[in-house]
């Protein structure tokens, strides 16, 4: 092959996927993936081993290179997680497992943060809604918790920093990634001297910052070795999974609106400060940098979206998805969900399912009998999530999500119509879906591409793999139906 080619890595909650791209077009060219590995050292709590996520991943980018001379690759990045790290002592080696991003182990240090620097003053400064899962409570608690390992502490990285610094050895974060943590200023763009010294700590341990898609560098000989990677391609700083995904899809202010249908249901909005300094009170947003420097995100996120319809087939249906493969698994979901899409709205049975109640996060049924069977079950949790997204926008005072004319929806969540068309009607907005539903890697590979001058920006070029393929409009009488269950939900729920 002699088209000049990219490289998109997405270290996921769910899956590690890696994706080869033209950089002439954004054409498909392999893709491969494999699940994150965690583990549970102990109940409620959720680690991964840095050498198992490593052998993972390398593995994963040999795979994705064999059809193709690796020579052709000229670019590559990585987006991934938030809120999750690595920390590294002064010679590189990690000091301590990933800890999985919603693991609750760090609350008491959440609410000991709010208390010391104050919840106002937090959501002033980083433009989160302060909640246990940040970084900043991680760091609190490995000072607490592991004070010797702590006293070691050279540098704290992001995942697809570490993804990056294990590639070429160089320390860096970008501004989505830091817009997780609760320690950036998002209008100084810099670590916050302020939240620092309220809390006694210093944040000298976390990386120099830059854009997602600054090279940084090539590979390591050993690990070109290990990785099958070419000696000749560029590594460049990587980004926030959900914010790579609006950049590859060319999403701009006004105009759409993302929707992520994954591990984490979602809704991203883009636009510039002065569309979110002003409503910073919407209690449900986290606004933070965008990959590009002079536009904000909006992230309105439930984050066991997926983790919910995981739980129905793993221990409601039985189906193990960690022994499965991806095509399996997929099977599954789509037999599960076309059984629903039989039945009509749950609300006149009185089945109703929150996903996360007003009161402490937890989801909640109702309604339940002996009667009730799964496909009514996994069609009134569909239903939840649509409500409760729509709970969250109603929350947002500002005019960016009324400016939109359409949702793009990407993830393995897309793939569905009847979630498609149940998320349209609640929300009363036109959903397009794109060719390809896996836009991380996407994003991923053509920041790269932009930020080494190989490819242009999407937002000013049309790329055909992000082009609609099908478009799910709102039926005006299904969107009255959803509307007095959504009055019914809130009611019930908030």
């Amino acid at each position: 092959m002699d088209k000049q080619l990219l490289l998109g890595i997405d270290v996921g909650t769910t899956n590690i996927k890696v994706a080869l791209f033209t950089a002439e077009g954004g054409e498909l060219v392999n893709r491969v993936a494999a699940p994150t590995p965690w583990y549970h050292p102990q109940e409620s709590r959720t680690e991964c081993r840095t050498e198992d996520l490593w052998e993972r991943l390398s593995e994963l980018i040999r795979e994705c290179l064999e059809p193709v001379d690796p020579g052709d690759l000229k670019a590559l990045s990585v987006t991934g997680v938030g809120e999750s790290g690595v920390p590294l002592n002064s010679s590189g080696e990690p000091l301590y497992n990933v800890i999985y991003w919603r693991d609750p182990r760090s609350v008491p240090q959440y609410e000991e943060i709010v208390r010391g620097v104050g919840r106002e003053k937090l959501r002033k400064v980083t433009g989160l809604n302060p909640a246990h899962i940040f970084t900043l409570n991680k760091f609190k608690w490995f000072q607490e918790e592991r004070p010797k390992l702590f006293s070691q502490l050279d540098t704290w990285l992001d995942i697809p920093g570490w993804v990056v610094y294990k590639l070429t050895g160089e320390k860096v974060m970008d501004y989505s990634e830091a817009s997780r943590t609760m320690c950036l200023d998002i209008w100084k763009k810099d670590w916050s001297e302020e939240i620092a010294d309220e809390l006694g700590l210093s944040f000298d341990f976390l990386p120099d910052l830059a854009p997602a898609g600054t090279p940084v560098g090539g590979p390591r000989p050993e690990v070109a070795r290990e990785t099958g990677l070419p000696d000749g391609v560029t590594v460049t700083v990587g980004a926030h999974d959900h914010i790579a995904a609006a950049y590859g899809l060319g999403i701009t202010g006004g105009e759409e609106v993302l929707g992520s249908m994954g591990t984490t249901d979602s809704l991203l909005l883009v636009g510039s400060g002065e569309d979110f300094s002003g409503h910073l009170d919407c209690q449900s947003m986290n606004v933070g940098c965008h990959i590009t420097s002079e536009e904000y995100y909006g992230l309105l996120a439930i984050p066991q979206a997926g983790g919910l319809l995981d739980w129905l087939i793993k221990d409601v249906r039985g189906y193990r998805l960690d022994k499965g493969s991806l095509e399996a698994r997929d099977d599954v979901y789509s037999s599960i969900l076309d059984e629903a899409a039989t039945l009509p709205p749950q609300l006149d049975r009185g089945l109703l399912v929150s996903p996360t109640d007003g009161a402490n996060g937890n989801s909640v049924f109702t309604g339940i009998s002996a009667e009730v069977t799964l496909p009514q079950l996994t069609r009134s949790l569909l239903e939840g999530l649509a409500c409760e997204l729509r709970w969250l926008l109603d929350g947002y005072r500002g005019d960016l999500w009324d400016r939109a004319d359409r949702l793009v929806a990407v993830g393995g969540g897309a793939r569905n119509d009847l979630w498609l068309k149940i998320k349209s009607c609640v929300l009363d907005k036109p959903i397009s879906v794109p060719n390809t539903l896996d836009l991380t890697t996407f994003g991923a590979a053509i920041r790269a591409g932009t930020g080494t001058g190989i490819c242009q920006d999407p937002r000013e070029v049309g790329y055909g793999v992000v082009e609609e393929e099908r478009r799910v409009e709102p039926d005006p009488e299904c969107v009255a139906d959803y509307m007095k269950q959504y009055e019914v939900y809130v009611e019930r729920f908030k």
